[in-house]
């Protein structure tokens, strides 16, 4: 049986630096599933694959979605899979003349994965962006998704930070996140979600210098 490296090659799965080391610390099992699942994803057969399911897409009417991330247009003819400059795999829709662009992972989410917090975002579970796998994602606000990033998946910040009491007067200048984590133990995730949201973290506001 090849190993999970010569299958990815194969595959043809490339990641950028950061999920590539995501990928590689994962245990040979799970490397084998992502490469077994992206070789059912990539084929362009119209034929129904093996325990395949497909939905229609809600708000695009004809076009169907399976519990691969497969699409298919109102011919039945499958979407071949497009990976954006982000990282992620879209779709591009024709209604009406008109182009619609959706990220594949969400549209999945979607229709197979239940929302009952009515959570906004699609969290990839390991990291992996091209890791379309249902059991890999997962529902989530802005805040999870950026407390996942830096707290479970150890995510870098390497930006200086401002670190201001509630009026606005300046504490500290910070190197980085990581910085800030290991003289004071605050999350880094929690840091970020006050910056990107205007919120307060640890009894201050922070914000990129």
């Amino acid at each position: 049986m090849d190993n999970a490296r010569e299958r990815r090659k194969k595959s043809n799965i490339k990641y950028p630096d950061r999920e590539r080391i995501l990928f590689n610390n994962l245990t040979e099992d799970e490397k084998i599933e992502i490469v077994n699942h992206k070789d059912l994803f990539l084929q362009i057969t119209s034929t129904d694959l093996p325990r395949e399911e497909w939905k229609e897409i809600s708000g695009f009417g004809g076009y169907k979605i399976s519990n691969l991330c497969r699409i298919k247009n109102k011919d039945g003819r499958i979407i071949k899979p497009h990976l954006h400059h982000s990282y992620y795999y879209d779709v591009c829709f024709s209604i009406n003349k008109i182009k619609h662009y959706r990220v594949r992972s969400k549209l999945l989410g979607i229709s197979f994965i239940d929302n009952p917090d009515n959570k906004p975002e699609i969290n990839h579970k390991n990291g992996i962006r091209t890791d379309n796998r249902i059991s890999n994602l997962e529902w989530a606000t802005e805040a999870e998704n950026i407390l996942h990033s830096f707290d479970i998946l150890k995510r870098e910040g390497r930006r200086p930070i401002i670190q201001m009491n509630l009026g606005g007067k300046l504490i500290k200048n910070w190197e980085s996140l990581s910085s800030i984590n290991t003289e004071l133990g605050y999350s880094c995730g929690n840091i970020v979600v006050a910056i990107q949201l205007d919120k307060i973290s640890y009894g201050f506001k922070w914000k990129y210098k």
